[in-house]
C-alpha cells in the first residue's frame, strides 16, 4: 500500500459494487457494500487480517467479552460468521447475519475480521480490541506461547541458529544477514561450491532448496515467536494444516 495514489482508489456503488475501470476493487467489496447498506450508520469499514483475530477464527462461534475495558468497546461477544470462500457473496452474507449492535466486529471463520464504525477512529479502535481480545484468549490457552512473545518483546529470544534471507541469481545464490545485509556467502546451487564468503550450514540449507524447487527464487527464514515455538514443537515428518484461505492461497494446503 505504500504506494497507493488517490487514482487507485475505485468509488463504487453500495447497491451494485461492481468497476467498469481500469482498477480492480477489493475482492471483498461485496462484504464492504452489504455492510453500508445493512446498516445507514457504519460510515467506516476495514478488513484486516491482524493475526491474533485470524489465528481463532476458525475454533470458536463467538468470544464472550469478560474483560470490562473491552466490553465497553466490543460488547458482551464478538461474532464468528460461518466460512465461505474469499470474494463471494455468500461471505457477505453470512457477515450480515452476524451485524449486532453495539458492537463493531465480526470474525470471518477461517478468514479475517471485518471493523466498523461511524469513523475511521472508532473502526480501529474495534480491531485494536479484537486483536487484545484474541491474543489475551490464545495466551491463556497456550501459557508456553505467551512466554515466548514476552521474551521476544523484550528482545531476550536468542535464537540457536542465525536467520538468513538469499535470492537465486542464475545458477548461483546469494545468502545474507536479515539484519544488517551483509552477505554470508554466494555458491553455486548445484555444486555447493562457494565463490564468495565463508561456508555455512544454514546457508547451505537454503542451497538445497533451491536445487530441489527450481520455481523457489526467493527465501526469507523467520524468526518470529509464534514460528520458533511452533518449529521447538513439531517433528520434522509432520506437517500443519492451513486453515485461514487467504494464506492457503499462497502457501498452499499445509506447512512443512
Amino acid at each position: 500500500y505504500e504506494n497507493l495514489k488517490p487514482e487507485h482508489i475505485v468509488v463504487l456503488k453500495i447497491n451494485r459494487p461492481e468497476s467498469s475501470g481500469p482498477v480492480k476493487p477489493s475482492s471483498e467489496r461485496f462484504v464492504h457494500a452489504s455492510l453500508y447498506k445493512a446498516d445507514q450508520n457504519i460510515k467506516f469499514i476495514i478488513h484486516t487480517h491482524q493475526k491474533f483475530a485470524s489465528a481463532v477464527s476458525g475454533c470458536f462461534s463467538s468470544i464472550p467479552v469478560e474483560n470490562e475495558e473491552l466490553h465497553s468497546v466490543l460488547g458482551e461477544a464478538v461474532p464468528v460468521a460461518r466460512y465461505a470462500p474469499a470474494g463471494t457473496k455468500r461471505i457477505a452474507r453470512h457477515i450480515v447475519k452476524c451485524l449486532t449492535k453495539p458492537a463493531g466486529a465480526i470474525i470471518m471463520g477461517g478468514h479475517g475480521a471485518v471493523c466498523f464504525g461511524t469513523d475511521a477512529e472508532e473502526a480501529f479502535r474495534q480491531a485494536e480490541a479484537l486483536e487484545e481480545l484474541c491474543r489475551n484468549l490464545i495466551f491463556a490457552e497456550v501459557p508456553a506461547l505467551a512466554l515466548a512473545y514476552r521474551r521476544y518483546e523484550r528482545k531476550a529470544l536468542q535464537p540457536l541458529i542465525n536467520f538468513y534471507a538469499s535470492c537465486r541469481e542464475g545458477d548461483s545464490c546469494t545468502v545474507y544477514d536479515k539484519n544488517t545485509d551483509i552477505t554470508i556467502c554466494k555458491m553455486d546451487i548445484k555444486s555447493g561450491n562457494i565463490t564468495e564468503g565463508l561456508f555455512d550450514f544454514q546457508a547451505d540449507l537454503h542451497r538445497h532448496i533451491y536445487d530441489t524447487y527450481p520455481d523457489i527464487n526467493f527465501i526469507e527464514q523467520s524468526s518470529l515467536p509464534a514460528a520458533l515455538f511452533v518449529s521447538k514443537k513439531m517433528n520434522i515428518d509432520n506437517c500443519i494444516p492451513t486453515f485461514l484461505d487467504d494464506f492457503a492461497q499462497i502457501a498452499g494446503e499445509n506447512v512443512f
